[in-house]
């Protein structure tokens, strides 16, 4: 009896010397795939962190652009204007308003059939 569980025994202790030399291949090869997305994910933000500076910049330069434009806008709304001259309207007192309107709205209708005979099926008039 003591025969049958000598393979068992010797199987059982080559078993995790054959899982240590396994996982560590697992391990390593982890380890290289996990080096190489770290060096992608860090040039996809340093290419990101490039993008932000020149996208900051451009915002500054539109927002000098646009308090130079303010300013110049200030300067000419602060610039006195001359009035117009008053029109007087032409024609006197019968002048051309053009706040007045007029809207004419016609209805012509030619009947064939006698209306008091006519009906329309469906409908009780």
């Amino acid at each position: 009896m003591r025969l049958r569980h000598i393979p068992l025994l010797a199987a059982l202790t080559a078993m995790p010397a054959a899982a240590f030399a396994a996982d560590s291949a697992d391990i390593r090869a982890l380890r290289e795939e996990l080096a190489r997305l770290r060096t992608a994910y860090e040039k996809r933000i340093d290419a990101l962190e490039q993008r932000l500076v020149q996208a900051e910049a451009k915002a500054a330069a539109a927002d000098t652009k646009a308090a130079a434009a303010d300013a110049k806008a200030e300067s000419i709304a602060a610039a006195p204007t001359p009035a117009p001259a008053p029109v007087a309207p032409a024609g006197g007192a019968n002048a051309f308003n053009p706040n007045l309107s007029l809207i004419l709205s016609g209805l012509y209708s030619n009947l064939s059939k006698d209306p008091a005979n006519y009906r329309i099926t469906g409908f009780h008039l």
